[in-house]
């Protein structure tokens, strides 16, 4: 690697924050961009690493058991001093998975993309089965809201085919990136 592509690999976070808050006004009119993009991003990245390397460590069940119990507990705190609405928020501060751009941001900072990954994917896993067993206790009040949204298997804007051939598309951009041949894999 150049000398100049790793000054700049260290200093493109700490720019494109910059520019982001400096800018900002410029990319409200452009933020239609600001999904395709971070699907992009998170696509390269996640292509780098082979689904070999995702192994659990014990960090990984630490945190998440640190994650879980700091939850409940703020919002036990919270809850039996009265106020509902402090106790609901703070713990989902501490209950939400993993951000799935923190292995990249991880990455960029030296750090091991495979672990976060992993960590990630177990963290967005168990935060989808604690959320429905815990959300009932913590407010029964969203229990009896009737104007929940839902999202319609048929009302889906693309068609089957068109998702397949668009994965298939994505696979064969994945190993021609990993230098694989199509049809090796």
């Amino acid at each position: 690697m150049s000398a100049l592509q790793h000054t700049i690999d260290s200093y493109a976070l700490p720019i494109a924050m910059i520019i982001g808050v400096v800018f900002w006004r410029v990319f409200i009119h452009v933020q239609f961009l600001l999904a395709p993009l971070l699907f992009l991003m998170l696509f390269f990245t996640f292509c780098k690493i082979n689904p070999l390397d995702l192994r659990l460590r014990v960090w990984h069940w630490v945190v998440l058991a640190v994650q879980l119990v700091l939850s409940f507990l703020t919002w036990l705190l919270f809850h039996t001093l009265g106020s509902e609405p402090l106790a609901q928020g703070l713990m989902l501060c501490f209950l939400m998975p993993t951000a799935t751009a923190a292995p990249i941001i991880a990455g960029k900072l030296g750090g091991s993309i495979q672990n976060l990954t992993t960590f990630t994917l177990l963290s967005n896993f168990v935060t989808s089965l604690i959320v429905p067993l815990f959300f009932p206790y913590v407010n029964p009040a969203a229990m009896r809201c009737r104007n929940i949204v839902t999202i319609s298997p048929n009302r889906s804007s693309a068609s089957p085919r068109t998702m397949i051939s668009a994965s298939r598309l994505f696979g064969r951009l994945c190993r021609s990136m990993s230098g694989r041949s199509p049809s090796s894999c």
